[in-house]
């Protein structure tokens, strides 16, 4: 009698940390999420579980994070690495938005330094983004920061819409130009 909808079981990989130095050099060409050492795919929720979606370079499909969570307080995608880079920049592409959901009503990017993800300084974002329905389908969002590094990058906010969701169909990050 019981639903059980929002079951879900995933792969898990667990590798042993192992410290680093940051030592890329800038290169605007050089997306991380497909090329950076062990890249993995993260995120709050993936409702049709195609993990790699987002860094595949392809922007014809996306993922939705629609899970039936009422009022979920952050939604997040982001790309982890087994080793740090130097990081300035990172692209969104939305994916599909519908009339109750599929865009962020607050977006950030944050980096994981130490364990911990932190909020990059003085975030641009090339287009503005909109934070309603019309952030999407397929729109590119370039989000520049200062200069800064971590084993990990991801965009988060509050997901939109009445059924607060997110979708993406492509995330790069990348160092892009010289401090």
């Amino acid at each position: 009698g019981k639903s059980n909808y929002s079951f879900g079981l995933r792969k898990l990989s667990v590798a042993p940390f192992v410290a680093s130095t940051p030592r890329n050099a800038p290169d605007p060409k050089n997306n991380l999420a497909v090329t950076g050492a062990g890249a993995t795919p993260i995120e709050k929720a993936a409702r049709y579980g195609r993990v790699h979606a987002w860094n595949d370079g392809r922007t014809n499909q996306s993922e939705s994070s629609y899970d039936c969570e009422a009022d979920k307080p952050a939604d997040f995608w982001g790309i982890e690495w087994t080793r740090a880079y130097h990081l300035d920049r990172v692209v969104y592409v939305s994916g599909e938005t519908f009339a109750d959901g599929g865009w962020f009503d607050d977006l950030r990017v944050q980096v994981r330094q130490h364990f911990h993800w932190v909020d990059v300084n003085r975030p641009r974002t090339n287009p503005t983004y909109p934070h309603d329905r019309s952030a999407g389908p397929r729109k590119r969002y370039v989000l520049d920061f200062e200069p800064t590094w971590g084993d990990g990058v991801r965009i988060i906010g509050k997901p939109g819409g009445s059924a607060t969701y997110t979708t993406i169909a492509e995330l790069e990050a990348y160092y892009a130009r010289q401090v």
